[in-house]
């Protein structure tokens, strides 16, 4: 912050629930980009594990917009909100977030555990993912999407494909883990995903990271079409 480096927290945002919190991060000039997974209280609190949660975030969010700080929501797309999404931005849109990010699952952690419960098809949720990117552009918020290869996502879409919008490689963006340093290249691109054989025949293959390989283990590859033409 002091170094003119612009902060971003990822948070549930419950402990903003405490106004003394929500106050005591506006003078970072920090964005608070909050899980905002559910609409729905009862599926909130079961994706985070916690009774109550659903309520503490929402506070959270209302102390957090009522200090002035910047505030997006990502929402991860499981089988326990898809069918809900476009409910959720919304919901999310009335508590006064326009900048909204839907993130397919990353198979870490509890997605990789419980994989067939937590992780959706690409194909059941697609049609609630472009709903909810139509009606988000439609009424002025800023959307984007993650872990969605271009090959599936809708044309009119592809503006809000985060490997779109990162700029350059990859190579020397670090993240501190338990394990150590990660390099997104070589841990993510490179071990966690792969490109199918007839990837390299897509127009989006330069810039398409490729498939999770746990996605392809459980569900196999024939969602998945080379699409052909220029960028």
């Amino acid at each position: 912050f002091y170094l003119g480096y612009k902060i971003m927290v990822q948070s549930n945002a419950r402990a903003f629930s405490r106004p003394r919190i929500a106050a005591g991060i506006k003078k970072y000039n920090a964005k608070v980009i909050v899980s905002l997974n559910s609409s729905r209280e009862e599926v909130f609190d079961v994706m985070a594990d916690v009774p109550g949660a659903f309520r503490q975030t929402v506070r959270g969010v209302r102390n957090l917009i009522g200090e002035g700080v910047e505030v997006a929501a990502k929402i991860i797309i499981t089988k326990h909100n898809y069918d809900h999404l476009g409910e959720t931005v919304r919901f999310v849109k009335g508590a006064g977030i326009n900048d909204v990010l839907l993130v397919f699952p990353t198979p870490m952690g509890a997605a990789l555990k419980n994989f067939p419960q937590v992780v959706p098809r690409y194909a059941d949720v697609l049609p609630a993912v472009h709903d909810a990117l139509r009606w988000g552009l439609d009424h002025g918020m800023e959307m984007s999407v993650e872990n969605i290869p271009a090959c599936l996502l809708d044309e009119r879409y592809h503006g809000c494909n985060h490997e779109y919008a990162v700029k350059g490689s990859l190579d020397g963006i670090y993240v501190r883990s338990p394990k150590g340093l990660y390099n997104c290249r070589t841990e993510r691109v490179v071990e966690q995903k792969l490109k199918l054989r007839g990837c390299k025949r897509c127009r989006h293959s330069p810039r398409c990271e490729g498939i999770y390989r746990q996605y392809l283990d459980n569900y196999g590859p024939e969602e998945f079409r080379a699409v052909q033409g220029g960028i």
